[in-house]
């Protein structure tokens, strides 16, 4: 067989691979409620192409990362689905990934020198459980895209290292790619310091010369990583806490990579932030163990590379762990996409252990790597229907963490569409027994108004309040209660406040123009009317106000 016959032969194995394990992400039509409406189908920029969407997508956030290029590959989505055709975008990951595990195996049998066992170890990486999420999620288009130009980047620093005929033209692909990563995802900064990891590994020297070789991609990363600064929203732990829960977050990726069992879009850590806690104590130590039993074994380089590789790669994303706003303050110890990139780092070991024991053990090597292989798959796939179903997707988050207030509030959300209001209600209080949010706080009060217990609801708005009292929409929505019940000059005061808070906000200056004039200050009734007239021009109703008002 020659060399084309071969390589054609395992492009296809692969793509075969990856399709029966996540066909149904192909086949499904489906989007999660779980960014992926706010992200791609709802999103301004994403509705047509046009030069100010590509501007706008080049110079925004989304809220908080810069993804440029992940957006124009869902505007490519867009077009060759004729509109929003969710089997189109989770067929182009789908691809993504199966080229990713390509690349995987490719770089794996240059740094180990074994193609068999880089196959191997590239399967297990295509069908891994762990990865499930970066596959089935259409909202993680920006992981596996920023990782596939990450892969292809060190790939061509590769090439470069090897072909003398044409070394200019491979380093200044890498660059480029590199720049592309970024404009996917920040998350792929540390490709520079992957570069002199590899030349450790390769036995090269590491002293200035070969640093000065990175700087165009040190300042590359430096550019992106200072951009990405500017759209984090701040967070309320400290450093000190982010490295705690990051030792934490290097053992959970470790042993679902060992032990591929209780996978959960959420990952939510309850107890203190703190050296003393157990937990913490033992991530902590075994950071630390590991660090040192790498140290002793130096002169062995794969496992420097594959320790500094995991936790390298996986630093960027450190700063995810607590969230704000949406997520209450709440800290995740991780999420399985994180790991992405990191997991290379095992099957890198991976690889190079099979490569030990290929020659001895070749019979029983090949059938407990079909064996793995198979019962990886068939976690994959049955991972993968969780992704059909918003609710399906958190009610495994309670099973997994009965304690996740966020997981209960959603599904309640998820209730409530479906006009099981009582069964909603019930998640709400499980919800706020667990800890008292806004969250559900506020999808209490708007369900109190849809069932027409407006006491209730009034409540509700209050206590949203306590919990955030810059909720506009908390505002804005008590106040037509009070309009309602005839207490304008209270329902005045929320929404002056509302007001402050968002200027243009047209609900608010309508309930307020309405307020006015049931209180019987006409003029101020007319200013507002006017005023909300000017954003919306061909409003009859605004129309036949002011000139009722006018009379």
């Amino acid at each position: 067989m020659n060399a084309l016959t071969r390589n054609i032969g395992i492009v296809m194995l692969f793509f075969a691979v990856t399709i029966a394990v996540y066909a149904t992400a192909v086949r499904g039509n489906f989007f999660v409620e779980w960014d992926d409406y706010k992200l791609i189908v709802e999103n301004p920029i994403l509705q047509e192409v046009s030069v100010r969407n590509i501007r706008t997508a080049f110079t925004a956030y989304d809220p908080e990362l810069y993804i440029p290029l992940t957006f124009m590959s869902y505007h490519a989505d867009r077009i060759l689905g004729g509109g929003w055709n969710p089997s189109v975008t989770h067929g182009i990951n789908l691809i993504l990934h199966t080229l990713n595990a390509l690349l995987v195996t490719w770089i794996l049998s240059v740094l180990t020198g074994n193609r068999k066992a880089s196959v191997i170890a590239g399967l297990l990486f295509a069908v891994h459980p762990l990865h499930t999420e970066a596959v089935m999620w259409a909202s993680a288009r920006k992981d596996v895209l920023s990782i596939f130009f990450f892969l292809l980047s060190w790939s061509s620093y590769l090439q470069f290292r090897r072909d003398d005929a044409r070394p200019l033209r491979w380093y200044a692909t890498a660059v480029f790619l590199l720049f592309l990563a970024l404009l996917s995802k920040v998350v792929v900064v540390t490709l520079p310091i992957v570069l002199l990891m590899t030349d450790y590994l390769q036995r090269r020297r590491i002293d200035f010369s070969n640093i000065r070789e990175k700087s165009p991609f040190f300042l590359l990363s430096f550019v992106f990583g200072v951009i990405a600064l500017f759209g984090q929203r701040s967070g309320s732990s400290l450093y000190y806490e982010k490295f705690l829960i990051g030792c934490k977050a290097i053992f959970l990726y470790l042993g679902k990579l060992v032990v591929p069992m209780k996978f959960s879009i959420l990952y939510p850590f309850t107890e203190s932030i703190s050296i003393s806690n157990p937990g913490i104590l033992f991530s902590v130590l075994g950071v630390i163990l590991i660090s040192i039993l790498v140290f002793l074994f130096r002169n062995h380089r794969s496992l420097p590379f594959a320790w500094m590789f995991f936790t390298v790669t996986v630093l960027p994303t450190m700063s995810n762990f607590t969230k704000s706003d949406y997520y209450f303050h709440d800290v995740y110890v991780g999420s399985d996409r994180y790991a992405y990139i990191a997991s290379i780092g095992v099957f890198f070991l991976l690889a190079g252990l099979i490569s030990k024991v290929q020659g001895r053990l070749n019979a029983a090597l090949y059938s407990v790597s079909a064996l793995i292989l198979a019962v990886f798959g068939y976690l994959s796939y049955q991972q993968s229907f969780l992704w059909k179903d918003t609710g399906v997707l958190f009610v495994n988050v309670i099973r997994h963490y009965p304690n996740s207030h966020l997981a209960h509030n959603n599904v309640g959300a998820i209730l409530e569409k479906q006009g099981k209001y009582d069964l909603a209600v019930g998640q709400y209080r499980e919800s706020l027994a667990i800890r008292p949010n806004e969250r559900a706080y506020y999808n209490l009060a708007q369900l109190y108004v849809k069932a027409g217990r407006t006491e209730e609801a009034r409540g509700m708005y209050l206590l949203t309040l306590e919990q955030n009292p810059g909720h506009t929409d908390a505002k804005v929505n008590l106040a037509a209660l009070l309009i309602r019940s005839g207490s304008y000059d209270e329902a005045i005061v929320y929404l002056q406040k509302a007001l402050e808070e968002e200027p243009k906000h047209e609900e608010a200056m309508f309930n307020l123009a309405r307020a006015y004039e049931l209180s019987g200050s006409r003029e101020n009734a007319l200013g507002w009317y006017r005023s909300l007239l000017q954003l919306t021009l061909e409003d009859q109703e605004i129309r036949e106000k002011i000139n009722a008002l006018l009379r």
